[in-house]
């Protein structure tokens, strides 16, 4: 699923694994959820709203296309 973890992480300065720490998954957990490899609990999401300041539409809603670009390649 498309999302915007990356994105915000970069923005805020946190590396994978410090974010990772924050939310207690691995970093390879953390990359696949960014990836859109790995599904985005619900607590996971909370979590990640919470370190970020923003709402759950931030964490998985895309914007001007962003991400969008993935989904359409498999048309």
């Amino acid at each position: 699923m498309p999302n915007n973890i990356k994105h915000l992480r970069e923005k805020a300065k946190i590396t994978q694994e410090e974010l990772a720490n924050r939310i207690g998954v691995s970093r390879i957990h953390m990359n696949k959820m960014e990836n859109g490899k790995k599904p985005i609990t619900m607590a996971n999401a909370l979590r990640l709203a919470n370190i970020f300041d923003v709402s759950l539409n931030d964490i998985f809603l895309t914007s001007s296309g962003q991400n969008d670009d993935k989904e359409n390649e498999n048309e």
